[in-house]
């Protein structure tokens, strides 16, 4: 069973994309901590926002589980959010994987990346979820190329190294 813990980045621009069903494809379970259940579903629906709505009703059909941290996970959070300059969300994803036990996570800030590898995970991307959609014959390159230019629209930040590598990647398939 392949299981992964998101932060919200991730699952915002998934679903401002359309593409938030392509992790029911590739992982068996998505788990958030409560923070970031707060940060993309409560305070995207207080703004109106629609990819607010999509992500709730996600969680609402039990297909994305959110977890309130034990007392020791919060405690974890706090010390790697404080050690390594991370927001809440960040640390909170770390702490809870390393909890669960579980190896991935889906992160797409470059400074959370790094702080989830010092802890033997492995994290992922937004990008990453396109690309084995791609692989695994969700999407067209086509498609893909489409919808992270439209991410890119609608404020994806992305170092152009990392597109370019994308896209290179994209053509070997």
């Amino acid at each position: 069973m392949r299981k992964i813990v998101s932060n919200a980045s991730p699952l915002i621009y998934l679903a401002k994309a359309s593409l938030l069903s392509i992790l029911l494809r590739i992982y068996d379970e998505i788990q958030i901590p409560m923070s970031v259940k707060i940060e993309c579903v409560d305070e995207g629906l207080r703004k109106g926002y629609i990819d607010a709505a999509i992500i709730k009703k996600y969680i609402d059909d039990g297909v994305i589980r959110v977890h309130n941290l034990d007392k020791e996970t919060k405690k974890r959070a706090e010390l790697i959010s404080r050690m390594f300059d991370l927001e809440v969300g960040e640390s909170e994803v770390i702490s809870l994987a390393i909890n669960k036990g579980e190896n991935e996570v889906l992160i797409d800030e470059k400074r959370a990346r790094k702080v989830a590898k010092l802890f033997g995970l492995t994290p992922q991307g937004t990008l990453y979820l396109i690309f084995v959609a791609v692989k695994n014959g969700f999407l067209s390159k086509k498609e893909a190329i489409k919808k992270v230019n439209d991410l890119i629209d609608k404020n994806f930040r992305i170092d152009i190294e990392v597109y370019r590598k994308f896209l290179e990647l994209l053509e070997t398939l």
